[in-house]
C-alpha cells in the first residue's frame, strides 16, 4: 500500500469503556475474519487501479479518483485507527486514575 495514503481519525470518544470494549471486540473479529482479507485484497487490488495517473483525463475525472481513493483508504486504514483509539483510551484511563492518587 501506497505511503501516501490519508489517514482518518475514529473518533468513538463519546462511549462508555464498556459500549467501545464491545464495538472494539466485534471490530476486531471483522478484521480477523476471511471475508475481510478478501474485501481487503479487493479494495487494495482498486486502489492500485484508481491511483494511476494514466486513467484521469480531466478535472473532474481527477477529483472523482481523489474521493475514491480517499473512502478507501478510510476502509483500509480501519484496523490502525481502531488500534490507535484504544492506546489513546488506554492512556487516557492511566492519567485520569493517576490524577486521582496525586
Amino acid at each position: 500500500m501506497s505511503d501516501n495514503r490519508r489517514g482518518y481519525e475514529i473518533s468513538h470518544k463519546a462511549m462508555s469503556s464498556k459500549e467501545f470494549e464491545t464495538f472494539y471486540t466485534e471490530l476486531k473479529a471483522l478484521f480477523r475474519s476471511p471475508g475481510w482479507e478478501h474485501l481487503v485484497q479487493d479494495l487494495e487490488d482498486q486502489y492500485k487501479i484508481m491511483n494511476s495517473v494514466d486513467l484521469i483525463g480531466d478535472n473532474q475525472s481527477l477529483d472523482f479518483h481523489k474521493g475514491f481513493i480517499e473512502a478507501l483508504t478510510f476502509v483500509l486504514d480501519r484496523p490502525v485507527l481502531l488500534e490507535e483509539e484504544a492506546k489513546e483510551r488506554d492512556a487516557n484511563l492511566v492519567r485520569l486514575q493517576m490524577s486521582k492518587w496525586t
